[in-house]
């Protein structure tokens, strides 16, 4: 999902769709997990539609 200003959330099942930055997990902090693990090697599968 997508807020206002197209950035994207993975919805939860207790994100509220009106405010997704509530209780959305952004995929700027997904990205950033990823990021600041040490593993050399990482795959990440959502299943999330638009």
């Amino acid at each position: 999902m997508s807020d206002s200003k197209n950035n994207y959330y993975f919805a939860p099942h207790d994100m509220g769709f009106e405010k997704p930055e509530t209780n959305g997990i952004s995929f700027e902090f997904i990205a950033n997990s990823l990021k600041n693990t040490s593993m050399k090697n990482k795959l990440l599968l959502l299943d999330s539609c638009h």
